[in-house]
This record gives structure tokens, C-alpha cells and sequence, in this order.
């Protein structure tokens, strides 16, 4: 195999790998739906420990998995559970009260079977906490048992008799184990809306919104609902059949195989890395502190002079003599600086220095610059330890990315290398576009051929203008290189990857689906949600009047203000205040002030203040006060009272249409979007029937 495609191989691998995946869904929902998100390690703004109440059908096939207790970490399944009660019913017989008793007995009848089973094959049962469950109570058989939004039949295919159908139990789980990642929270249209995904939800609310609901059951309905939205859009973008057009059918199959060639560079680099001794020999190198002993020229050929002379005779008299004589300016620095603080050029250039050495000339603001290395020393810095692994890792990764390429070119590729060195870019490029004489071939059930046409065909799309200038500056041969590089790492990387079975792990399968997710739920938005979305002059212009106070200055207020610690004293100076009394003739007659200068006081004097800088309380009594009124204010913290002379009222300033007009179209066309979302959900809510299964929370 041609040695050069082999280091270009790697080039493209590394270029691959330092890729990141995109984030796949839109974020422009409008208030009460909300994205899912693929593949981030969203950190909970619950506690980790979290239980959640389910309501959940017994006898429901998608939740069959479902632990219904754990024994030693093992779970017991609510589909064996359900399987147990099916068996009773048949064997027993019973009337409906017997068999609600008989439920509590068939589980701890499988925990205790369970139990004997583990001891007797000695597998170090713990007999302390071994065994967990998370049933609540009884199933019920009435429809007035059901979760919300549930009809008769709780998805999936019903199996049961008829004494079995509507039962449902309450679990209580926690909401981040893994043993209940898959477990339904809801249903759209038959397809399940996951723990796991509800977990991720709630990870994915912001702090402000988790506050304002507080821990409790709103936080989880509110996120779930947002997820049902998103299903319900979806679901309704699948069956207008959105997703099936050939632009979108090869964006989708595009991310399964950059998903698959990531997957398979993050599979073979995983878990290496580098030497720890090659690590602290760059430590070594860039945790240093240096003197510089830098000069500064006008002109670059100046500058070059000096870097002449100074070969035959000591930096440092010739400095000086240039100084002197006025042709550069500069000192000896005895003071010690960080490489990491330097100027990224001249820290690369120190990095090679030792002691003594006389730098190039580097070009900057204040004109030619050049110094000498006075001194260094090591100092310990964990930032810089951290920098210089990071500095190796990202190397040791590229050199491992580039065997790697290296090794699957040799596995797959039949390269014909006689060909390739004949081809020449640069003198026929036209002709060579019709060449169909082949130059590599990738083995497998399917060969893949890459042929000298296939091969110019990828070097001319690469040119935003066209392959012509770049012909003209001889420039298509150093492109080629790139090109077959890239063409053969895409098909050896997918080659390898679904020989290593990568297209069938769960996770792939996960990142795909919520791909097309994203992409159906983008489609909807974009061909049926805002299409609908219509403004007119008039709508505009309705609309900023009707918010005015939304295009305002707000009210500006300037005061003056004594502060008082006893609220007798400030009481006393507020009736003088509104009996018409001078306000300097009050500071000076009246007693109990505190300075000015106090920490804690608040500064209101005599500043022009807007009234929404004010304290939350103050603004409320302070917006209807006019020039003249005085006030009392007793602050909340720091136990201080204030009396509060308004000496100027501005009120609040409307920004003229025309500046405002841009603001107030993007406000309205965002609250006629989210009025139209909001009419598309009540359909599909309504014709799918989502079915909830969350009840609430545990405190």
C-alpha cells in the first residue's frame, strides 16, 4: 500500500475523531414543549436518590422488564409477576377481593424463591439490604385505578383474560438506577417515552425554571409534558410522511455513517493513554519561568542588522549601544515571567531556547522585537501539569488514530499504486475526469471500487470556484492526496465498524433514532408550524401599542436620603419631611443617623436611578410617588430605615416604533407560534391519547 496514503489516512482519522456530535434537536419550542437531547451527561438538579411514583399496567407487554423488586441487585420482573398471577388465577379461582391478596403472596413468594436460588449456588448473598422492592400496593381493577390519559388498554398487545384487563400497580423507583432506564413513563401513539429520557429531561431544565416550581411533582410533570409534546409533533411528522423524502432519507443515512466511523475511532482510543514520563518531560519543558532581555526596533531591517552584528560580539553592549544611539528601545527585565503568559509566537519560540540564545525578529504593535534568553527556571504549576497532559494526550491520540488508519488501509484496501503515482491533476485534469481505470478497491461481501474518475470527481467539488484556478496554480495534485485519503478512511471505517458489530449496539441504535427525531420534529416546525405564522403592519403596530411599557425607558427617580438605625428616630424626620420642612433643615435637627458611609447602606442620594434598580419592595411604593413625596423604606437586611425625598420624576420614555418595530414583530410572530403549537398539540393530544404513568414523587 502506497506509504503516503497511509500517513494521510491518519491525517483524516485524527481530523474525525476531534469531531464533536451534534446537538440534534431544535431548541426553539415555544413554552411548554421542549426538546429531547442526544447523547449529553445531563447532571440532575434533583437529588440523585430521587423516587417517583408510577401507576403502570399490569399486564402490559412494554412493561414487562419492569423490576418489581431486586434481590441481591437481581431483578424480579413485573412480567414474571404478572406471569405468577396469570397462573393463580387459572389454578384458584378466586373472587376479585381474594385475588388482590393473593398478589402481595406471589411476590414474596418469587423473592423468597429467589432467595433459595441464589444461597444455593453461593453466590455471596448479602443478607443485610438484599433484597429491595418497589411495589406500593395492590392493583387495582376498576378504571377509576388508571393513570391519567390511560384507556382501557394500556398499550401494546392485550393478552390478559378478562379478569385481568385495567389492573394497575403502583411502583416506587428511583428515577436514576439503571435497572429502570428503559422503563416507560408515558406512551405516545404506542412508543414509550423512558425513565431514562425523563431523567435527561429534567437534567436539561435550567436552574431558574427548577426554582420557580421547587422539588416537587410540578418539576417532573412539567418535563415529561414537554417531552410528550415533542413525541406528539413527531408522531404526526412520521404519519404526513415528512420524513421520506430523498433529501432527508440521505441526511439521515449521512449521520448513521459519521455515527458509526465516530463510534468506531472513540471504541479503539478508548481507555489509552499516554506515558506518564512523556507527560512530565513536556512539564518539565513549559512550566518554566523565564528573563527576557527584549529590545524594539522601527524597522524590521534594523532589527536585522542588530541579529547580524550580534553573532560577533555580546548582546548585551550591543543593546546598549543601540539605545544609546537612538535606534531601539529597551532594558534588561529582572523580573521573572510565566512562558504560559507570553505571547503565543514568542512562548513557542522560548519553548527551544536555552540560556543565552537570541531570538528572530517578531513583529508587533510597537514595531520589531527581538530579546535574549537572560534565564529560566522549572516552577510547579498544577494548571501547566494539566496543560502539558493534555499537550501529550492529544498527540498520543493522533499518532494512535494513525496507526489505526494505517491498519484498516492494510485489512481492507487493494491499492494500485502505479496507477496512482501516473496521475497527474495538474496537466489533464478534464480528461482524468472520465478515467475509469481503477485505483483502489476496498474488500468485502461488496467490493467497493474508487476509480481515477471517482477520484477527480471529489477533488473538483472540494473547490468552492471549481477545479480551473486551482489547476492554473498547480495546486490539484497536492489536493489528490487529501482526497483518495478521506474517500478510503469513510469506507474502511464502516467497514470495520459493522464487522465489530457497531450499527447493533443499543447505543448507536438510541443516537439514531433520536436523529430522526430531531429531524422529523425540524421538518414539522419548519413546513407546517411556521408557514401558518403571518404578520401584517397592523398586527405589528397593535401589538407594540398593547405592550408599550415593554418599549419603554423605564421611570427614572433622583433622591436624596437620610438613614436612620432606630425606626422612631426615622419616623420622627418623615413627619417633618410632610409637614413641608426643609430637607436640609431636617438632616440638621434631627438625631440618630448613621453615615453615609456604613456598610450595608444603600446609595440613593441624589443619583439618577431607574425605578427597576430599586429594591423589589421600594419599587412598588416609589413608582406611584410624585416629586416631593417623602418616603419611609425599612430595608430588609441590615436593619437600617430610610427617609426618602423624591427630588425629580422621570417617567418612562417609549422607544419610537419605527427603532422598536423589529422587536415587537419577532415578539409577536413568537406568540403566534407558540398559539399555533399550542392548537397542534390539543389535535394530536386528543387523536393520539398519550397515556402517563408518572403519579408524582417521593418527598
Amino acid at each position: 500500500m502506497h506509504k503516503k496514503i497511509c500517513c494521510l489516512l491518519s491525517l483524516w482519522a485524527l481530523c474525525f475523531f476531534l469531531i464533536s456530535p451534534p446537538d440534534i434537536y431544535s431548541s426553539d419550542l415555544p413554552p411548554g414543549t421542549a426538546p429531547e437531547t442526544v447523547g449529553k451527561d445531563l447532571s440532575p438538579t434533583v437529588q440523585q436518590e430521587q423516587l417517583i411514583l408510577l401507576k403502570v399496567p399490569l399486564f402490559s407487554p412494554h412493561f414487562a422488564n419492569t423490576p418489581v423488586a431486586l434481590v441481591n441487585d437481581v431483578p424480579i420482573t413485573l412480567g414474571e409477576l404478572s406471569a405468577s398471577l396469570k397462573q393463580l388465577d387459572e389454578n384458584k379461582k378466586n373472587q376479585e377481593g381474594e385475588r388482590t391478596s393473593d398478589y402481595q403472596v406471589v411476590l414474596q413468594n418469587l423473592i423468597n424463591a429467589r432467595l433459595i436460588d441464589l444461597k444455593a449456588k453461593n453466590t455471596g448473598l448479602n443478607e443485610t439490604g438484599a433484597v429491595k422492592s418497589f411495589l406500593v400496593n395492590s392493583p387495582g381493577s376498576h378504571s377509576s385505578d388508571q393513570p391519567q390519559g390511560t384507556p382501557s388498554k394500556a398499550g401494546g398487545k392485550d393478552t390478559s383474560t378478562a379478569l385481568q384487563k385495567e389492573q394497575f400497580i403502583s411502583l416506587k423507583v428511583p428515577l436514576y438506577s439503571a435497572h429502570f432506564a428503559k422503563t416507560p413513563v408515558a406512551l405516545v401513539n404506542d412508543e414509550p417515552i423512558t425513565l431514562d429520557e425523563l431523567a435527561r429531561g429534567l437534567g436539561q431544565m435550567t436552574e431558574t425554571e427548577t426554582k420557580q416550581q421547587g422539588e416537587n411533582a410540578a418539576v417532573y410533570e412539567d418535563a415529561l409534558q414537554r417531552l410528550v409534546n415533542t413525541r406528539l409533533i413527531i408522531q404526526e411528522a412520521k404519519n404526513i410522511g415528512l420524513g421520506e423524502t430523498s433529501a432527508i432519507q440521505n441526511e439521515i443515512e449521512d449521520f448513521k455513517l459519521t455515527t458509526l466511523r465516530q463510534d468506531l475511532i472513540y471504541k479503539h482510543l478508548e481507555g489509552l493513554e499516554p506515558d506518564p514520563a512523556d507527560v512530565e518531560n513536556v512539564y518539565q519543558q513549559i512550566s518554566r519561568e523565564v528573563q527576557l532581555y527584549a529590545i524594539t526596533f522601527e524597522s524590521g531591517p534594523e532589527a536585522q542588522k542588530f541579529l547580524d552584528e550580534v553573532k560577533d560580539s555580546g548582546f548585551d553592549q550591543l543593546a546598549e549601544r543601540y539605545i544609546e544611539e537612538g535606534k531601539a528601545k529597551g532594558k534588561r527585565d529582572e523580573q521573572y515571567v510565566k512562558i504560559k503568559d507570553l505571547r503565543s509566537q514568542i512562548a513557542q519560540k522560548v519553548y527551544s531556547m536555552n540560556i543565552g540564545d537570541v531570538s528572530n525578529v517578531f513583529r508587533t504593535d510597537d514595531g520589531f522585537l527581538l530579546f535574549q534568553l537572560t534565564d529560566s527556571r522549572f516552577v510547579e504549576d498544577e494548571a501547566v501539569k494539566q496543560e502539558a497532559y493534555k499537550i501529550v494526550y492529544d498527540s498520543f491520540r493522533k499518532q494512535k488514530a494513525m496507526e489505526y488508519g494505517n491498519i484498516l488501509t492494510e485489512k481492507y484496501v487493494i491499492f494500485d499504486e502505479t496507477l496512482y503515482e501516473e496521475i497527474d491533476f495538474n496537466k489533464n485534469f478534464e480528461q482524468l475526469k472520465n478515467d475509469t481505470r481503477i485505483l483502489a478497491t476496498v474488500k468485502g461481501d461488496e467490493p467497493v471500487t474508487i476509480t481515477v474518475a471517482d477520484l477527480a470527481k471529489n477533488v473538483d467539488v472540494s473547490f468552492f470556484h471549481g477545479a480551473d484556478k486551482a489547476q492554473q496554480l498547480q495546486m490539484l495534485n497536492k489536493k489528490k492526496d487529501i482526497a483518495i485519503t478521506n474517500m478510503l478512511f469513510k469506507i474502511t471505517a464502516e467497514r470495520e465498524a459493522r464487522f465489530l458489530g457497531l450499527d447493533k449496539t443499543e447505543e448507536y441504535v438510541t443516537k439514531v433514532q433520536e436523529f430522526e427525531n430531531s429531524v422529523l420534529f425540524r421538518e414539522f416546525m419548519n413546513k407546517v408550524i411556521l408557514p401558518d405564522v403571518k404578520l401584517t403592519p397592523e398586527e405589528v403596530r397593535s401589538y407594540y401599542d398593547a405592550h408599550i411599557d415593554e418599549y419603554s425607558s423605564p421611570a427614572m427617580l433622583r433622591m436624596n436620603s437620610l438613614v436612620f438605625q432606630n425606626q422612631e428616630d426615622a419616623e420622627i424626620a418623615l413627619g417633618k419631611l410632610q409637614k413641608g420642612a426643609d430637607f436640609k433643615w431636617v438632616s440638621a435637627n434631627v438625631s440618630g443617623f448613621v453615615p453615609p458611609d456604613t456598610k450595608g447602606v444603600l446609595p440613593f442620594d441624589e443619583k439618577l436611578l431607574s425605578l427597576t434598580s430599586l429594591p423589589d419592595d421600594l419599587q412598588k411604593t416609589a413608582g406611584v410617588a410624585k416629586k416631593g413625596d417623602s418616603l419611609l423604606y425599612e430595608a430588609p437586611e441590615g436593619n437600617f430605615y430610610y427617609v426618602l425625598l423624591i427630588e425629580d420624576v422621570y417617567p418612562p420614555e417609549p422607544e419610537p416604533f419605527e427603532k422598536a418595530r423589529n422587536a415587537a414583530a419577532k415578539a409577536l410572530f413568537e406568540m403566534k407560534r407558540k398559539q399555533i403549537v399550542d392548537d397542534w398539540l390539543s389535535k394530536l393530544a386528543e387523536f393520539y391519547a398519550p397515556q402517563i404513568f408518572l403519579t408524582g414523587m417521593d418527598r
